[in-house]
C-alpha cells in the first residue's frame, strides 16, 4: 500500500496541477492540508477549495483594477 501511496501521489498531483493550472507548492500543500482535515477525500476538496480560492482572489483583483481605471478615466487632466 505505501509503494501505491508513494507513485500515485506525484503522478496525481502532477495531473491536478495541469487542469487546474495551480503552483506545485500550493497544490501540494491543499492535498496535503485536505487529506488531514477531510480525510481522503481530502486529496479531491483541497485542491477543489484552492482553485475556489484563487478564482475569488482573481475576481477581486479584476474588481479592483477596473475599479482604479474607472477612477484614472473619470478624474479631469489639470
Amino acid at each position: 500500500i505505501c509503494v501505491i501511496a508513494a507513485l500515485d501521489h506525484p503522478v496525481r498531483t502532477r495531473v491536478v496541477q495541469r487542469e487546474l493550472e495551480l503552483n506545485p507548492l500550493f497544490l501540494l500543500l491543499s492535498i496535503l492540508g485536505g487529506v488531514e482535515v477531510f480525510g481522503l477525500l481530502g486529496i479531491f476538496i483541497g485542491p477543489l477549495l484552492l482553485a475556489v480560492i484563487e478564482a475569488l482572489v482573481d475576481m477581486l483583483r479584476d474588481e479592483i483594477i477596473a475599479s482604479k481605471m474607472e477612477q484614472l478615466e473619470n478624474t479631469p487632466a489639470k
